[in-house]
C-alpha cells in the first residue's frame, strides 16, 4: 500500500474504492465491525488485478480496541459479500476470467 519514491520518501499511493459493511453492532450490544475492503493503488493494466480485497475487523470496546486486516486476493470486481453466520464471511469476486466464491471464518 505504500510507495517508496526517488528522493526516498514513503507516500501512499492506495485509495479504497469500495467499503462493503458486513457487521455494524448496535452502540447496546457487540462493538464488532466487519467489512470487507477493496484498495486501489491506481497501477492497471490489462493482465493485473484492479484491486486488493481486504477482511477487516474491528472491535471498539470501552476497555480495549483490537483490529485486524487480512489480505485475500487481488482481484478486479466484488460481485457480492455476505455474512453467513458469526465469524463466516462470503465474497464472490471476479478475477479474469473466472468468478469465484469463497467463505473466510473470522472471529464470531
Amino acid at each position: 500500500m505504500f510507495r517508496r519514491s526517488s528522493s526516498g520518501a514513503t507516500q501512499n499511493r492506495t485509495t479504497v474504492a469500495e467499503v462493503h459493511t458486513l457487521i455494524v453492532a448496535p452502540k447496546d450490544s457487540s462493538t464488532l465491525r466487519a467489512s470487507f475492503l477493496l484498495f486501489d493503488d491506481g497501477v492497471h493494466t490489462d493482465v493485473a488485478p484492479e484491486h486488493e480485497l481486504y477482511l477487516t475487523m474491528h472491535d471498539l470496546s470501552e476497555m480495549a480496541e483490537a483490529s485486524s486486516a487480512h489480505h485475500i486476493s487481488g482481484i478486479n470486481e466484488l460481485i457480492s459479500s455476505r455474512r453467513v453466520e458469526g465469524g463466516i464471511y462470503e465474497a464472490v469476486h471476479l478475477t479474469t476470467p473466472v468468478t469465484v466464491a469463497e467463505t473466510f471464518v473470522g472471529e464470531k
